[in-house]
């Protein structure tokens, strides 16, 4: 349970296709720094992992933001952009209200710890499980590999955006990615991504 993001992957992409996925996705990396966002590896520590064959990252775990107990949150009807998290902010400034989990919020935030799910996108996937070879083998699945990143709505979230908007955008029918966010939650990721890359906008979402 917790807000998530889903994607169904090829497990192998064009080698050219694919390293122009990391090379866009490193272009807004200083962009991400200028809101707060710091990306670590998929433990919450040191560095992103940012190769031409692999993309894999998290939020940081001991990023200093205030400690609040915020339970199981969700991005209100119109939540955007990302809380300053600075000490003392007021917590009617984070939350919307509540849902029966814990807080709505109306920015991205964390309670005192940026990191959650690993995100990770790879040029080939190795070591297949054997039920997602069954999915392959499934014709519904088009030969797609179901993958999922539970953000919670933490900071890093609206990196997770941006690394599947410009998936989408080179992989085309390689990759098809739907949210348990409306389209207008995934304004902002478009936006960084049509002003720094010159594309985003013509983004959707599955249905």
């Amino acid at each position: 349970m917790g807000y998530t993001h889903y994607y169904r992957c090829k497990p192998k992409y064009n080698e050219d296709d694919f390293l122009k996925v990391v090379t866009d996705f490193k272009k807004i990396i200083p962009a991400l720094n200028h809101l707060g966002i710091k990306l670590a590896d998929g433990s919450g520590e040191n560095q992103a992992i940012l190769r031409p064959d692999e993309i894999r990252f998290n939020g940081l775990r001991n990023c200093g933001h205030t400690q609040r107990e915020l339970g199981i949150t969700w991005p209100s009807k119109n939540a955007k952009g990302v809380s300053k998290n600075q000490v003392g902010l007021q917590m009617a400034e984070i939350v919307k209200g509540h849902w029966f989990a814990g807080a709505s919020l109306e920015s991205r935030v964390c309670g005192g710890d940026c990191s959650h799910e690993t995100f990770m996108l790879e040029q080939e996937m190795k070591n297949i499980p054997d039920y997602k070879i069954k999915e392959l083998d499934d014709p519904k699945n088009k030969g797609l590999v179901f993958e999922f990143t539970k953000t919670a709505y933490k900071p890093y979230d609206l990196a997770v955006n941006v690394a599947l908007i410009i998936a989408k955008h080179y992989l085309k029918e390689g990759i098809m990615v739907s949210s348990d966010g409306e389209m207008n939650n995934w304004e902002e990721g478009m936006n960084l991504c049509q002003h720094f890359l010159g594309y985003g906008l013509d983004f959707k979402l599955e249905e």
